[in-house]
């Protein structure tokens, strides 16, 4: 006898009331990303019973504000600095063409990109908190992402104070690197810097006069 096909509606309260007992193994992931923390949970799909009927599995995504605090800042700019390093010889190697297209989209020249030391993050990376030197205060975090795009380090005489990530695909608002300030000074400090709400338009101007520029980034 054939069965009809369950409705939505009937797979939604299904799927709420009855994981716990058709779904043997569950997957936590808790990432923190451009200010927001997100828990991920993903079931495993399986065969009930021997009936024909499968279910997929799916995903839970709940977000919340979080503040990561610095409680290690010589690891966390150890760490930092090596990333922004790696990045910046990743955007000069091989199959770069992408993000240099990019970056020339943008009006800005390949000496001006060296000398403010721009990166690429190709991939997207998951990173330990606590061997970056952060933690989280409500004890909920162990790991945190660093989505691929262009990387912009701001280094004030010497010393890295942030690291953004700017992806190429239009509309995504840049991230910024957990442990980074939130102002950003671009340029050296001879001069009182401009202010702009936008990286891209920031690099531009700082490039075409020289005038150090000013962001905040949250």
């Amino acid at each position: 006898m054939n069965s009809k096909p369950m409705s939505n509606s009937f797979l939604l309260f299904f799927s709420l009331f009855f994981i716990p007992l058709i779904f043997k193994d569950v997957f936590e992931y808790k990432l923190f990303l451009s200010g927001t923390f997100f828990e991920i949970i993903v079931f495993q799909s399986i065969i009930i019973a021997d009936t024909d009927f499968f279910i997929y599995g799916f995903f839970i995504l709940l977000g919340r504000d979080s503040v990561l605090t610095i409680h290690d800042s010589r690891a966390w700019k150890q760490k930092a600095m090596a990333f922004v390093t790696r990045c910046h010889r990743h955007l000069w190697g091989k199959n770069n063409e992408d993000p240099l297209v990019f970056l020339y989209h943008q009006g800005l020249t390949h000496d001006f990109i060296r000398q403010m030391h721009l990166g690429w993050n190709k991939h997207a990376q998951q990173r330990d908190l606590t061997k970056w030197g952060l933690s989280d205060p409500e004890d909920d975090l162990s790991r945190f992402l660093l989505p691929p795009g262009i990387v912009l380090p701001c280094i004030v005489e010497k010393n890295l104070q942030s690291v953004a990530i700017l992806a190429m695909n239009s509309g995504c608002p840049p991230c910024l690197v957990p442990g980074s300030r939130h102002d950003i000074i671009l340029g050296d400090g001879s001069r009182p810097p401009v202010l702009c709400d936008d990286i891209l338009t920031g690099l531009q101007k700082l490039q075409a006069s020289g005038t150090p520029v000013r962001l905040h980034l949250n």
